[in-house]
């Protein structure tokens, strides 16, 4: 068995030298995508295929505070520091993005010397290329800058239909006994309140009655 790039662990599933004490599992979890587990392989697609709505949001946002921006330089003398064009910091953020992607797929494109790639074009470029990706040994790291900066870009600046960040309990999970519950607020009155485990091996969602009577 090749084990996940990542570090990922089976919940439930133990070494034979294992004590069994306060532990969830030390077995890793099998690759199954190249040298990716299959939730490491859905974290990563997931994210490439957030980034084009997640640029033209970042895009939109920064719009109005680009429109009210000075664009005028002095006449005379030379500028001062102060009156010199900054960009909104959701375009700069969008342009970091780009920039990694970017990065990544240079790598790609060093691999594949025959094939042509048109610059900006690094989200359908690594699409393209993520089976071939996952098999490399650096498939752990490329999961993880891209699902970090994806994450925390989305939660920087949430879209208007973007769910609500859910927060994590200090309780374990009743189905698999880990530390892993996370509880979504309701978005608007009426909403039903969702929590879930967020351990791969045992994802339980629980209903607002359910978590009701665990809060008892």
């Amino acid at each position: 068995m090749t084990p996940c790039l990542t570090g990922c662990r089976t919940t439930g599933a133990h070494h034979e030298t294992c004590p069994g004490t306060d532990c969830a599992g030390c077995l890793p979890r099998p690759a199954v995508h190249g040298r990716l587990c299959g939730w490491c392989w859905s974290r990563l697609t997931e994210a490439i295929d957030r980034v084009p709505a997640l640029l033209a949001h970042l895009r939109e946002i920064g719009e109005p505070s680009a429109r009210s921006r000075s664009y005028d330089r002095p006449t005379r003398g030379h500028a001062d520091p102060s009156t010199l064009t900054v960009l909104p910091a959701p375009w700069l953020a969008a342009d970091d993005l780009l920039g990694l992607l970017e990065s990544w797929a240079g790598l790609v494109a060093d691999e594949h010397p025959r094939t042509t790639r048109r610059t900006g074009d690094a989200v359908s470029w690594l699409t393209g290329y993520l089976p071939w990706c996952a098999g490399q040994e650096w498939a752990g790291e490329l999961r993880r800058e891209v699902c970090e900066t994806v994450d925390a870009l989305r939660h920087r600046y949430p879209a208007a239909d973007e769910p609500v960040r859910a927060q994590q309990l200090d309780r374990p999970c009743p189905a698999c006994g880990l530390f892993a519950l996370y509880r979504t607020p309701p978005r608007a009155p009426g909403d039903p309140v969702r929590v879930e485990c967020s351990d791969p091996d045992c994802a339980r969602v629980f209903s607002e009655d359910e978590w009701e009577a665990m809060c008892r």
